[in-house]
């Protein structure tokens, strides 16, 4: 991110100029900081992670405890890994207005979308209490609120015409 920014003049206040000199929005480049800055926040916790179940695997007295330690590895470790590097590279690939990170970043916001709607079926479906409780209210709020997120994002990754510009060959 060896990038210079320099504030453009006054009449196009929200947008920064890169050392390229493509000129790109601001929100794109808050947003691309956020994903690198989530990208390598998931690594270090995947690794973390590896470093503490590895251990805890190595202890026989624990070992009994964690019986299905390959589903824990494919569950929760493997994909903070993997979403890591992903997310670093496309928030990387976004400050530098590269085409793919926006065709990427568009991919996975619809696909956290899609995600979160089935997360909330499968829910429904799995425990159809749970949503009589003031937990599950919550539930619903928080998956609506990102579903909100996704989709919003995604609309502006498609339609805002500053973004098409900035991306643009």
């Amino acid at each position: 991110m060896e990038e210079v920014m320099q504030t453009v003049d006054s009449s196009q206040k929200g947008v920064k100029v890169l050392s390229t000199g493509k000129i790109m929005p601001s929100f794109v480049i808050i947003f691309s900081v956020l994903w690198a800055t989530l990208g390598i926040i998931s690594l270090i916790l995947g690794i973390v992670y590896l470093i503490v179940f590895q251990s805890l695997a190595n202890n026989p007295l624990l070992s009994l405890v964690l019986t299905n330690i390959t589903s824990l590895y494919l569950r929760i470790i493997i994909p903070l890994i993997l979403g890591g590097i992903l997310y670093f590279f496309v928030g990387r690939g976004l400050w530098k207005g590269q085409i793919w990170a926006r065709i990427a970043a568009i991919t996975l916001l619809l696909l956290g979308a899609i995600l979160t709607i089935w997360g909330l079926v499968k829910s429904a479906i799995d425990t159809p209490t749970l949503f009589s409780t003031s937990l599950g209210v919550w539930s619903i709020i928080l998956t609506f609120v990102s579903l909100a997120i996704n989709l919003g994002l995604a609309s502006y990754f498609i339609f805002n015409q500053g973004v098409k510009k900035a991306f643009a060959k």
